[in-house]
């Protein structure tokens, strides 16, 4: 025979068994309710969702959305030559500090004339970009020799201009020197950039 302590856990259990079971089913119940309603609500958005996908199909779509999509066409434009803007910049500083430090082992520079020397390289390329609206305004006006006059013309002007800050940084002879050996493709090279960046 089972002792009166055994049975009376027994007892025990089983009660708690029995109170677990009918708490679980309350909850059930209370879920299955819940997720009744859920079905119901995204049943009733179903053949809205329909309608508006067979529009979109069919080519369909309000002006509102057709100006929200061209929106995001323009951002998304906007935004890669953002991009693109900034990793040219990068590749630019990047090259020129290299001419720079170039120079600087080259000529026996000190850290302010290379310093100097990476300046003009970056503000010789902001005046390239400034340069290179003129020749495009001769383009879509059909006028090709005003174009090539203005080009040679702003690129000498350039030229001139880089000399004399260099000379204002280096002093005459090593600015000549510099500018001959060092700077010299480098400022081709930003300006055959440009021209491209203009088609």
């Amino acid at each position: 025979m089972k002792s009166p302590l055994v049975l009376a856990v027994s007892v025990l259990v089983i009660l708690a068994a029995g109170i677990g079971v009918l708490l679980l089913e309350r909850k059930s119940a209370a879920s299955a309710q819940e997720t009744r309603a859920r079905l119901e609500m995204l049943s009733r958005e179903i053949p809205e969702l329909r309608a508006e996908l067979a529009a979109l199909k069919a080519g369909d779509i309000s002006a509102e959305q057709r100006g929200a999509i061209l929106k995001l066409i323009a951002d998304d434009r906007a935004e890669q030559k953002r991009l693109q803007g900034e990793d040219e910049h990068k590749r630019f500083t990047e090259l020129s500090r290299a001419c720079a430090d170039r120079a600087a082992r080259k000529y026996g520079l000190t850290d302010d004339q290379r310093n100097g020397v990476f300046d003009v390289l970056m503000m010789g390329r902001e005046k390239l970009n400034a340069m290179d609206v003129q020749p495009i305004d001769f383009r879509n006006a059909g006028d090709v020799d005003a174009m090539a006059e203005a080009a040679n013309k702003a690129f000498q002007a350039l030229k001139t201009w880089r000399l004399d800050e260099l000379t204002k940084r280096l002093g005459p002879d090593l600015a000549r020197r510099v500018n001959e050996d060092e700077l010299g493709m480098l400022g081709d090279a930003g300006r055959l950039e440009a021209s491209r960046q203009g088609r």
